[in-house]
């Protein structure tokens, strides 16, 4: 099947050259047009309805329901100040009053501006204005019932306080008038007596004409007092008369005092007709309301005919958009779904074996598919063909591959038993060490990590090496590492891991450059960059001394959960930019039986895993190993691969994984401080390499002198051997530097050598015949040999190689450099 450009865009060629026309997609191209136009219609109007819909029930929201609102809020304070209204007559007392004032001139207030909120067109014009009348007149009926009620409680105040004084008073003259019997005193009093009584009867009295009577019923009375005011008194009655005559007339106002109260319960009940405007205030607030009700419900009605309409005509486009839908259906299960069920078990049928035949009659897509699968069936079946021999010779392939694998793993395995065999076995380790673990993982079959233990001079040496690389360049890294070690191990002075060290670097960066001119800068012969981190433990359980020596290695320290690192120096072994005189140093550390010593490769520390994908390091094994108080060695190692695994968790290992850890033990041997050697200030020749061996010499010596004192002729027998091999080496170190610097006294100065040497050989051999009397004033010899032998002929030494030195480093030429400028010129 090909596609025909010329035919445009509707056709296409099958493998016959018969144009196909895509039928179906014109037909399912433009039904879903249709249910896309209709949807689009109907989603259009229905958005432009709802908007006017919207659009008009926003007033209703904003406006009407408000202004309702407002209504009903106008219509509750009107009927709370009509309620506190109708309370105000009841009330006693100015407080009162004066509350129930204050509360109906805030809801008047609120009144005010309830209405204020209700603009046009809520509220026309006219319609507020009478609103606003009403309420002014309401607040003036309401000021002067409030004026009124306030005037007669004040009234009713000073009605009560004259009734308590004409009380009081008449109680003061009824007491005054007994015991005067009937003369002119008695019948004045009892004449007081009345009037008073005439006051008390008009402040009880409802009825105004009455109280008028009254009035002048004591005008009368008093006019008779006056007429028997000519009768003659005592001064005192007199006094009292005349007291009570004052009293009696400053309490006369009561009967004008009780009309006027009469007259202001005649103005309230005039007030009180005249709160009828509450009435028309309540009518014209619900009048309003109801407008207001009947605006909102027709504006409602309008908008629920808007959506009914809306709703039928959403209706009919559904409708038709179902009918259309119904219709696609049919056409697309009729003239694709059934031919395609056809044509998917047709080809099924093919790809189990038992094809049925597939119908290819038509111009559409679905016959253009089955001939479409048909060619792809053939051409299927060709292929396969081709991948069968390509299979065929492929196996062959693999064959052969597999052969050279398997002959490869063998011989990676077999590397794999030599490097083991290399190693220490654990009988060396546990007789160098009471107590000890190796991790020794590789990362593949064969390992870059080596280890040696084994007895050197008067103690034990432990090394662990780390070789650039693992797996295969690794191995063959450890082979060179190997066999510097064993050259190494001839050369070194015993007990100086940092002279091993040292040799070490120096002969694998042999083999690794072609030669030292190379090493020290000249053009290199080869491209290798190659070597190693070693650290290096000389253990010697006499002296209770561990000397620690590393490159690019660090030895941690546990003691209790105390851990501490001690580190070595910071150049490796073998490498090209060390240079190939480099040295290292050695670190002296007293010997802990309750301490851990360990020595760990970088494969544990640079380990990568947990969620953050961060190394493992030193930080992390301090802690592991701080947790590891009192454990066996094999709880330890247990203990520190949990840990390893734990955060390396999925993580793909880096590399080779190695760490021994061993427990310090052993007894020191110290020498008595009233015999002991030391080196002073006046032994010391200036040259750093021979005051450090000349230490090391009086160190054995020391210890020579308290196996003596112990008596303990095993012991002796070893360390003199020690100290011999120790003492050879030296002399040879010595010779060497006489030997490079043109020492004239080297003669004599190997002379003094050779004869120490003699008379050691021959002490060892009268001690292995087991002369009792051969290390009789052994100790005096020693000392004195060394001290004169320093004094004398090292310090002579030392003089000239600092000379030396100070000549070599001096930037000014020499005699003889002078003269031969001047020979040249």
């Amino acid at each position: 099947m090909t596609f025909n450009p010329t035919t445009g865009p509707e056709t296409f060629l099958l493998s016959s050259d018969k144009p196909v026309r895509r039928r179906i997609a014109l037909v399912l191209r433009t039904g879903l047009t249709g249910l896309t136009f209709l949807t689009l219609v109907a989603t259009g109007g229905a958005l432009a309805a709802f908007w006017g819909l919207t659009r008009d029930l926003t007033p209703i929201v904003t406006e009407a329901l408000p202004a309702l609102a407002s209504a009903n809020e106008m219509m509750r304070l009107v009927k709370t100040i009509d309620a506190d209204a109708r309370r105000l007559p009841n009330l006693e007392g100015d407080f009162a009053i004066e509350t129930v004032r204050g509360q109906i001139e805030t809801l008047t207030v609120a009144l005010r501006a309830t209405l204020d909120t209700l603009g046009e067109p809520r509220l026309p014009s006219p319609e507020r204005v009478a609103l606003e009348g009403i309420i002014t007149q309401m607040e003036g009926t309401l000021h002067r019932l409030t004026a009124l009620i306030l005037e007669r409680s004040q009234a009713d105040a000073k009605l009560a306080r004259r009734t308590q004084a004409l009380v009081e008073l008449r109680a003061q003259i009824s007491a005054a008038a007994q015991g005067k019997g009937d003369g002119s005193a008695a019948q004045q009093a009892w004449t007081l007596m009345e009037a008073s009584g005439l006051m008390l009867a008009a402040l009880s009295s409802p009825d105004p004409r009455q109280i008028v009577d009254l009035s002048r019923a004591y005008g009368r009375q008093m006019d008779a007092l006056a007429a028997l005011t000519d009768a003659p008194l005592g001064h005192d009655e007199e006094l009292l008369r005349d007291r009570t005559l004052g009293r009696l007339d400053a309490l006369s106002d009561v009967f004008g005092l009780r009309l006027e109260r009469q007259r202001l319960d005649v103005r309230i009940q005039g007030a009180l007709r005249r709160l009828v405007v509450m009435d028309r205030l309540v009518q014209a607030v619900d009048e309003i309301a109801q407008a207001l009700t009947r605006s909102s419900l027709d504006r409602a009605t309008v908008l629920e005919q808007r959506l009914a309409r809306l709703t039928q005509v959403m209706v009919w486009i559904s409708v038709l958009a179902l009918l259309s839908a119904a219709a696609l259906l049919f056409f697309v299960n009729r003239r694709v779904v059934a031919r395609m069920v056809s044509l998917q078990r047709g080809m099924h049928s093919h790809v189990v074996g038992d094809p049925l035949p597939l119908s290819t009659k038509g111009d559409d897509e679905v016959a253009a598919m089955a001939a479409s699968f048909l060619h792809f069936v053939r051409e299927v079946r060709a292929r396969e063909a081709r991948l069968e021999a390509q299979r065929q010779d492929l196996d062959q392939t693999m064959n052969e591959l597999s052969d050279a694998y398997g002959v490869i793993s063998s011989s990676i395995q077999y590397a794999s038993s030599i490097q083991r065999a290399i190693l220490p076995d654990e009988t060396t380790l546990h007789r160098c060490f009471p107590e000890v673990f190796v991790i020794w993982e590789p990362r593949d079959v064969v390992a870059g990590d080596i280890y040696w233990c084994r007895p050197w001079g008067d103690g034990v040496l432990l090394l662990l090496g780390d070789c650039t690389g693992h797996g295969v360049p690794g191995a063959f890294m450890t082979l060179i590492a190997n066999g510097a070690f064993h050259g190494a191990i001839l050369e070194a002075p015993p007990g100086d891991p940092a002279a091993l060290l040292a040799r070490m670097h120096q002969l694998i960066q042999g083999v690794l450059i072609r030669d030292r001119a190379a090493a020290e800068g000249a053009p290199r012969l080869s491209a290798v960059d190659d070597g190693m981190e070693a650290g290096a433990c000389f253990l010697n359980p006499d002296a209770g001394v561990m000397i620690f020596a590393g490159a690019r290695f660090s030895l941690f320290v546990q003691d209790g959960e105390t851990v501490e690192e001690i580190a070595g120096n910071r150049h490796g072994l073998g490498y090209r930019k060390v240079p190939h005189d480099a040295t290292f140093t050695n670190v002296r550390l007293p010997i802990s039986t309750s301490a851990w010593y360990i020595l760990s490769t970088d494969g544990l520390i640079d380990q990568v895993g947990g969620e953050r994908r961060r190394a493992f390091g030193k930080r992390r094994l301090r802690e592991v190993l701080a947790g590891l108080d009192s454990l066996p060695p094999e709880a330890r190692k247990a203990v520190i691969l949990e840990a390893l695994r734990a955060h390396q968790g999925d993580e793909m290992r880096r590399d080779d994984v190695s760490l021994i850890g061993f427990k310090g033990y052993g007894e020191a041997l110290v020498a008595d401080e009233s015999w002991a050697l030391t080196l002073d200030d006046a032994l010391l020749t200036g040259v750093r390499e021979i005051d450090e061996d000349h230490l090391k010499l009086f160190e054995l010596v020391n210890r020579v002198g308290v196996v003596l004192a112990r008596n303990d002729t095993e012991r002796l027998a070893r360390l003199i051997s020690d100290l011999a091999s120790y003492t050879h080496w030296h002399f040879r170190h010595e010779e060497r530097l006489m030997q490079v610097h043109d020492y004239p006294g080297s003669a004599q100065h190997k002379r003094e050598h050779d004869l120490l040497i003699q008379q050691t050989t021959a002490l060892q051999a009268r001690l292995a015949s087991g002369d009792e009397h051969a290390t009789d004033g052994l100790m005096d010899f020693l000392a004195d040999w060394l001290r004169l032998h320093i004094q004398v002929m090292d310090k002579a030494l030392g003089e000239y190689l600092l000379a030396f030195e100070a000549e070599k480093n001096d930037p000014a030429p020499s005699a003889r450099e002078t003269g031969r400028t001047g020979e040249t010129q």
